[in-house]
């Protein structure tokens, strides 16, 4: 794997000598860095433990869910991972974030009737800090999980179908 040669990188995508299992390297770092840049907000703090455990937590699905479907698609005989990958993984980030917005909206609607109904508001109102980033690490595991399989599903209907 080339850190910094991008010359010789490029001299081995020219030469067609970069494989799927080649490239699979450079597309884990990529999708970690990814990961680690988009966690952290701008006022965070390193010293801050949700944050290591959004970051870690991140970083052990994200090499999970990769190998995953990397291993699922290849040892079944698939080729040309990267381009089924990215074209399914478009089309199951869609389905999923409509799927989440629904249940959000959904969820927003009945929690509002609910505490409508008791009068109840404040006993409800999440101000704790550690519920909040706790709630929002939960729902960001079942996500990203989520996705995971299901483009781990699709993966196994493309190849066996091919």
């Amino acid at each position: 794997m080339y850190w910094i040669n991008l010359a010789a990188l490029e001299s081995q995508v020219i030469n067609n000598r970069l494989t799927d299992e080649k490239a699979l390297p450079y597309f884990i770092v990529q999708s970690v860095l990814i990961l680690i840049l988009m966690s952290l907000p701008y006022n965070a703090s390193l010293k801050d433990k949700f944050i290591w455990l959004d970051i870690l937590t991140g970083i052990f699905l994200t090499l999970w869910g990769i190998r995953l479907n990397f291993n699922t698609y290849t040892q079944r005989g698939g080729k040309e991972f990267f381009k089924i990958y990215w074209a399914i993984g478009w089309v199951v980030s869609i389905r999923l974030l409509l799927h989440v917005f629904l249940v959000c909206i959904i969820g927003i609607i009945l929690f509002a009737l609910i505490l409508e109904a008791n009068s109840s508001w404040e006993s409800f109102y999440l101000e704790d800090y550690i519920n909040k980033k706790l709630l929002l690490t939960i729902s960001t595991i079942i996500t990203t999980i989520l996705y995971y399989y299901l483009v781990n599903r699709s993966l196994k209907r493309v190849v066996e179908d091919k």
